[in-house]
């Protein structure tokens, strides 16, 4: 693969993570997680200063995937990409992923979250990955269109796995 600076984004359940764990055993990448830059122990966050600060130094490396939604990141980021995936699954498929996930995970913390950050679902999350589609999805489908970075966008789960399994 030429591209060396890749980013996953999607709603959250949309499989960003998945996907990212597995384009990084196809490419042998450095694989980044937002999520783990961004929460401390116990659902805290870090704080601005220090989550853009530590995203900095990692976008400054030569190679990596970095997932995660941060849609306010997302203008910087793509400024050191040179490749964007995007993962625009129906809202049911991020809904059923993120429940999935849930169950599979409850009262542990995923190899995708920071420490101490055990699997939680609340009416606000199930809020956010509901409204996604109408809040935050135009914006970033409008950054994606007007930036040079080489995108993907796939439509579901399936037609990700396919173009994975075509890199090998």
């Amino acid at each position: 693969m030429r591209h060396q600076r890749i980013l996953i984004i999607g709603c959250s359940g949309s499989g960003k993570s998945y996907f990212s764990r597995e384009l990084h055993k196809v490419t042998q990448l450095p694989l980044v997680h937002l999520d783990q830059l961004y929460w401390k122990k116990g659902w805290e966050k870090r704080g601005k200063a220090l989550f853009l600060k530590d995203l900095q130094s990692h976008l400054q490396q030569s190679s990596w995937i970095i997932d995660g939604n941060f849609d306010s990141t997302l203008p910087l980021r793509m400024q050191y990409a040179d490749l964007v995936i995007c993962l625009d699954v129906p809202r049911i498929q991020s809904l059923q992923g993120v429940t999935t996930r849930w169950f599979k995970h409850f009262g542990r913390t995923r190899v995708d979250m920071a420490v101490g950050c055990p699997e939680k679902i609340d009416m606000e999350f199930l809020q956010f990955v509901w409204t996604y589609q109408e809040k935050i999805r135009p914006h970033i489908l409008q950054q994606l269109r007007e930036s040079s970075v080489d995108t993907i966008i796939f439509k579901s789960r399936k037609s990700a796995k396919a173009w994975l399994k075509n890199l090998t």
